[in-house]
């Protein structure tokens, strides 16, 4: 039987270590300039719920390979 071999936990810190936040100064810097695309993730309730950049494109996370992946049938261009 297969066991992961790490936690969720160890997951996320090591993702951490290959990704920059940015703060909404730098975030809204990136967008003034033009040449960034906002992507974001949250499950549509939590956009309701918490609000969203109006610029940034929705793709739920759980569909973020399908809808990027040309060959899928469940590409959303």
């Amino acid at each position: 039987m297969w066991k992961p071999k790490k936690t969720v936990g160890q997951m996320v810190e090591e993702a951490k270590t290959r990704i920059e936040n940015l703060s909404v100064e730098q975030v809204e810097a990136e967008i003034a300039r033009g040449d960034v695309q906002v992507v974001d993730i949250r499950d549509v309730r939590e956009r309701r719920k918490m609000g969203f950049i109006p610029t940034s494109t929705h793709v739920p996370r759980g569909m973020l390979e399908f809808w990027l992946d040309p060959t899928s049938q469940l590409l959303h261009g």
